[in-house]
Formats: C-alpha cells, structure tokens, sequence
C-alpha cells in the first residue's frame, strides 16, 4: 500500500530510491533548520526529525513487505536508514561542533 504512494515520486524525480533517500534525508534536515532557526537544540531537533521521518518510512516499507511475503527485509530497511541519516548525521556534527567552538571563541 505505501508502495504505491512513493512510486510516483520515484518517477518523478527519476532517481534510485537509494538516492532519494539521501536526498530527502537531507531536504529534511535543513527545512527542519530553516523552521527551527534561533531555538535551542535546533539540530538536534532537525536530526530527529529525520529519524522520526525515516523511522516512519520504514515502519509502512515492513508493513507492505510483510503483506507480500510474511517476512521483512531487515537489510535493505538498515541500507535504507544509512542512506537516509548519513549526511544529516555529518552535518549535524559539524554544525554542533562549529557552534561549541564559536560559544568558546567568544
């Protein structure tokens, strides 16, 4: 059922859902920076709300698998969120450590 919804959006962009993934994590992550500019914890907050996001994709992917095969695919669901979180991961680290070596500086 999930399936069905993201497959025009594969289309769409023409892309691997490998690819996608890596893309919309980090869309994600800086719409959440964008919304959250200024608050505390922003990052923090941007990552989570890429792991809530991911978290959510995979719960509907296990859901469709399990209806077609009674079985999950476990390794391409952790494939999926290394894809997803890698990059905002990164960047969540080095903005942190950017702004901690800024507070320190002043």
């Amino acid at each position: 059922m999930w399936h069905y919804y993201k497959e025009p959006i594969v289309e769409f962009f023409a892309m691997s859902r490998d690819a996608l993934h890596v893309h919309l994590g980090l869309a994600i992550f800086f719409c959440a920076l964008l919304l959250l500019n200024g608050r505390r914890h922003a990052v923090i907050w941007a990552w989570v709300m890429v792991l809530c996001a991911q978290t959510i994709n995979e719960l509907l992917d296990f859901h469709d698998w399990y209806i077609w095969v009674h079985a999950w695919n476990w390794k391409k669901s952790l494939m999926d969120c290394a894809h997803t979180l890698l990059w905002p991961s990164v960047f969540a680290c080095w903005i942190w450590f950017a702004q901690r070596r800024a507070s320190k500086s002043v």
